[in-house]
């Protein structure tokens, strides 16, 4: 039985899923998004491994769409590949994130809590938090299903926007020096608040 004929039931995108299936390529996936871009040799260099191994852990996040091969750049006897992931590393719409079993759901999200937290201790401590060019915005609403709705296609507008964004400036910094442009990070929360302590 050819299970790729099949209607199967998908928690996530199966090249995603074969992604997490290995903690390495995981760990390319979560240095990309980090980095804006990462080589086999950065990621082989890091983690004290063999090149032609992570070398083919990115070859498979390539051939799974996860990854684009962004630049090139001649070293001592060899060249250096650099990639870039092709969207964000994890993005549900709605109807995907409503067919995610709850018990997953509560692992991801507080998985993501936790890297989130670190990468703001990180920027605090690194003093980019104070930056002239940093946002935080923190608003209660008390909603209807309608305003729900209403501010869920908000988030979904602003995430297509920046993407957009991050994809006209990938063009124009290509060919650039890797220390050109500035890494930032985005954030985008919205989630039913706790009850309030009697």
């Amino acid at each position: 039985m050819n299970l790729e004929d099949k209607r199967l039931k998908r928690l996530i995108d199966p090249a995603l899923a074969s992604a997490l299936a290995h903690p390495l390529r995981g760990h390319i996936l979560v240095t990309a998004a980090e980095l804006g871009e990462v080589s086999p040799a950065h990621v082989g260099a890091e983690l004290e491994i063999p090149v032609y191994s992570t070398s083919y852990h990115f070859k498979r996040l390539r051939l799974g769409r996860l990854v684009n091969q962004v630049r090139t750049q001649q070293r001592r006897g060899f060249t250096e590949h650099f990639y870039s992931l092709t969207e964000p590393l994890f993005h549900f719409d709605d109807e995907e994130w409503e067919r995610i079993p709850k018990q997953f759901r509560d692992a991801f999200s507080g998985e993501l809590t936790v890297t989130v937290l670190r990468e703001l201790r990180a920027a605090f401590e690194a003093g980019t938090l104070s930056a002239e060019d940093t946002h935080f915005s923190r608003v209660w609403i008390r909603t209807d299903e309608r305003a729900r709705e209403e501010l869920r296609e908000v988030d979904r507008v602003a995430l297509d926007r920046k993407l957009e964004i991050k994809r006209r400036c990938e063009k124009r910094l290509a060919g650039t020096e890797p220390t050109a442009g500035v890494q930032m990070t985005f954030l985008t929360a919205s989630f039913e608040s706790a009850p309030a302590p009697d």
